[in-house]
């Protein structure tokens, strides 16, 4: 299938989310030639604030996987994903998104605002780092951690 038909697909799953009544963003993951998730929006009926076509695309693409790492994985998306969905998508290790659109600047510079987010700490530091610390090392993820930390 071409870019046009796989973000066709997510044209579609857009299409039914507005039907629901949701905001309407559609998304597939594609691995090789194949569909491995799909999703619109589900925000309003799951009540989650995370319930986005992308998440809901990596959370399926996993379980269909059987890993939480999609590398291959093509994520396209009928909006410019949001930074949550990025970052998401970092996290996953997707290796290519194709937006079908760019997003509005409102939800960068309004809805996405860092400084409507307040942020304190570090508190109890020494414990939750060291916590994180001893689970890289026991999980073979020293990459993650500096040199101090890794001895």
């Amino acid at each position: 299938m071409s870019e046009q038909g796989w973000m066709m697909a997510a044209f579609n799953e857009a299409l039914a989310a507005g039907q629901r009544g949701e905001c309407p963003v559609g998304a597939v993951l594609v691995k090789g030639a194949k569909i491995i998730a799909r999703a619109g929006n589900e925000e309003l009926a799951r009540s989650d604030a995370t319930a986005h076509a992308e998440i809901l695309c990596l959370r399926r693409g996993g379980k269909a996987l059987g890993s939480h790492v999609l590398k291959g994985c093509t994520m396209y998306t009928t909006l410019w994903p949001c930074p949550m969905c990025q970052g998401a998508m970092l996290q996953a290790r997707v290796e290519r998104v194709v937006a079908g659109a760019t997003s509005f600047r409102w939800i960068r510079q309004v809805r996405f605002n860092t400084s409507n987010l307040q942020i304190t700490g570090p508190v109890m530091q020494r414990q939750c780092r060291l916590l994180f610390v001893e689970w890289a090392k026991a999980n073979g993820r020293l990459e993650i951690l500096s040199m101090e930390e890794r001895d």
